[in-house]
Order: structure tokens, then C-alpha cells, then sequence
């Protein structure tokens, strides 16, 4: 049985409406994209102007997107906020730069191990490391929240005086990437605030878990990944004097970070204007 091959106009007419219908596909509208490709099935001269005018439309509404997200993410010093690019590398060791180098191709949050642990002594570029990162998912169209712990810390105290309404506790429970500055820079006495904190980054994860095993059974879905990113001056023994609560607590929030993560250590203490902390140990940058 003989089958009819399309003609060459044809076969140019079925490529015309393909790459049309591609980059259409940033718009939901179907009566649009109709009318569109009727117009350039009559008019094929109108082709070329077509394809310049939606490349341009998609690459606009992508770029509205990303200036949401960066809006939303309330990063430090918006819209003028660090980028990786500003960070000196030349502070990290062969393997931190390494594993910095890894993380700027976002490809961690797709893993089991979302978490991301920024670990330094103060004012040595732990947070501009965090929202430069934050920055990079935005443009990779990720959801990102930027929040200072003592905030972090009072969303979660208003949280359990009212579950049931509180937009910012949901977002920081929903965000892709959920970035908390200056962990355990305040000390906690309150021990259900500490369970409230534990709960929320464990929550975090279980969500992370499950939607990286469907992604796994399904590859062209998106990983919608929860990941959480902190900066801390204090290693995570030493969170037991910092949070005045059962240890047990304090190892399952060790283990949420560390266990289903990395760390990046910042240490400039190699350079020669930063000479006094020469003889430290990284476990005593805690102390200053």
C-alpha cells in the first residue's frame, strides 16, 4: 500500500507551524495560537516578522519572571544584590572551591541532598555567597526567600499562635530555595520555638524527598526542589549552646542540614590582611 509523501511546501509548511507552535508555547491562549498560524498559512510572507516578534514576546515574559522572583526573594540590597560573580574565590580551599564551582550549576538541587551549609567567621562572605546563590535560582526560574534567622524566628512564634493564616510561614515552607542568614545567631531559650524550627526544615525535606523520587520516575517533569541554604558563624557543635533545648533536637537539625547536604567553608584566613586569624582553629571562629 503506497502512502503519500508531503510535497516540499508542505513539508516546509508542517516545519513553519512547529517552530511557531514552539515558541507559542510560552502562551496558554489556543485561540491565539490558532489565529496566528492561520494568518501566516495565508499570508507565509509574514513568517520571518512572526517568528522576531514572539522570540522577542517569550524572552520578554521570561524576563518579567525572573524580575518577580528577585522582587519576591527579598534578597540584601535589591535590586543592587551580590552575584556570585563578585565573590573573591581565592579564600577557599582546592575543595570548597570545588564544590562552589558545582553550585553554581544548581545541579545539587535535583539531588537527595538539597541542603546547603555557608560555614565562616563573620563579615567574610558567607552572605554575599548566599545571595549571589539565591540570585543564580531566580534566573534559573526557582522560587527563592531570603530571611534573616531572629525574623525566621519570630515568623515561627506567630506562626503557632495562629496556624491557620500566616502567608509568610507558608511561603518559607514552599519556596524552592529557602535561604536563613546568620543561623543560630540568636540564642534560643524557647524550646518549642526550636521544635517549630525543627519541624519546618524537616518538613522541608520530606516535600524535597518526595518530589525527587517522582522526578526520578519521570525526568521531563521539573524538579520543584526545598532546598535550605544558611550562613552560620557557629559549626553545628556548637548549636547545643546555642539552642538550650533537648540535644536530640539539636542532632536531628544537625543531621537535616549536614546529612541531607554540604558545606562550604569561607576561610580568608590564608590572606595577609587577615593575618590575626591565622592561628585559629576552624571550630573557634565561633568566639569572635
Amino acid at each position: 500500500m503506497n502512502t503519500m509523501q508531503p510535497t516540499d511546501s508542505e513539508f516546509l509548511n508542517m516545519l513553519m507551524k512547529s517552530e511557531l507552535l514552539k515558541l507559542m508555547s510560552f502562551s496558554k491562549d489556543r485561540y491565539l495560537q490558532s489565529v496566528i498560524l492561520n494568518i501566516i498559512e495565508k499570508h507565509p510572507d509574514l513568517y520571518e516578522e512572526t517568528i522576531e516578534l514572539l522570540t522577542n514576546s517569550s524572552a520578554n515574559q521570561k524576563n518579567d519572571r525572573i524580575n518577580t522572583l528577585l522582587s519576591n526573594a527579598c534578597l540584601p540590597g535589591y535590586p543592587e544584590h551580590d552575584t556570585l560573580d563578585t565573590f573573591d574565590q581565592t579564600c577557599l580551599s582546592e575543595p570548597d572551591l570545588k564544590l562552589f564551582q558545582d553550585i553554581q550549576k544548581l545541579d545539587f538541587l535535583k539531588t537527595s541532598k538539597p541542603n546547603l551549609n555557608i560555614y565562616g567567621p563573620p563579615g567574610f562572605g558567607r552572605e554575599r555567597i548566599a545571595t549571589g546563590l539565591g540570585d543564580l535560582c531566580c534566573r534559573a526560574e526557582y522560587r527563592v526567600r531570603f530571611i534573616e534567622f531572629h525574623n525566621l524566628m519570630q515568623t515561627i512564634r506567630i506562626h503557632e499562635r495562629d496556624t491557620k493564616n500566616h502567608k509568610l510561614y507558608d511561603e518559607l515552607l514552599n519556596v524552592n530555595c529557602l535561604i536563613i542568614d546568620d543561623f543560630a545567631g540568636e540564642k534560643l531559650y524557647d524550646a518549642e520555638l526550636i521544635n517549630g524550627l525543627e519541624l519546618l526544615i524537616h518538613t522541608r525535606m520530606s516535600e524535597h524527598q518526595k518530589r525527587f523520587i517522582q522526578h526520578k520516575k519521570d525526568p521531563k517533569q521539573k524538579m520543584q526542589p526545598r532546598s535550605t541554604v544558611i550562613t552560620s558563624s557557629y559549626v553545628p557543635i556548637k548549636w547545643v549552646t546555642r539552642f538550650t533545648t533537648e540535644d536530640m533536637t539539636v542532632l536531628k537539625l544537625a543531621n537535616l542540614f549536614l546529612g541531607s547536604g554540604h558545606t562550604l567553608t569561607v576561610d580568608e584566613t590564608n590572606k595577609p590582611e587577615n593575618a590575626v586569624f591565622n592561628n585559629l582553629k576552624v571550630g573557634d571562629a565561633c568566639l569572635l
